[in-house]
């Protein structure tokens, strides 16, 4: 099974933060749906709830250690304006795992590896 590891803008205002959020758990669902496991950063709004005193490098260095881990990144659309989502898209360009774009990639990229 492919681990993927969904990649999106998540900081903002609340609203705006929320709508992140969905935006990326529907996306994985997504690509669950597709056979595969992901890991979601934006899973971290629940650990801040319980824990809430961690700071945003503490988020952010963790989910870099998953996604070295990962089979490929798919990125959730509007990631343009997101330090953070470029910076995990280098990471994973550097450690030469796929980055998909759209989901159309995400299927090509499943066909292949099937």
């Amino acid at each position: 099974m492919r681990l993927i590891y969904i990649a999106g803008k998540l900081n903002g205002n609340a609203i705006e933060y929320i709508q992140n959020v969905h935006n990326m758990v529907h996306y994985g669902e997504l690509v669950r749906h597709q056979g595969c496991a992901v890991a979601l950063p934006c899973n971290d709004v629940i650990h801040g709830f319980i824990v809430g005193s961690h700071e945003y490098k503490d988020y952010f260095e963790n989910n870099l250690e998953i996604l070295k881990r990962c089979d490929a990144v798919a990125v959730v659309g509007g990631w343009e304006e997101s330090e953070g989502t470029q910076k995990e898209i280098d990471c994973a360009i550097d450690l030469c795992i796929p980055v998909l774009y759209d989901f159309n990639e995400v299927m090509d990229y499943l066909e292949r590896w099937r």
